[in-house]
């Protein structure tokens, strides 16, 4: 998966948020997305 590889990477969290379309979001939004794995 995407995330494994930018997380070994070094991407920086803004990085994988805007990817993943989590850009801007912050607590229950951001846990509530479709994209946010728990």
């Amino acid at each position: 998966m995407k995330l494994a590889v930018w997380l070994e990477r070094g991407k920086p969290n803004s990085y994988v948020k805007a990817k993943l379309g989590l850009k801007g979001l912050e607590g229950d939004q951001l846990k509530a997305h479709e994209n946010y794995q728990r």
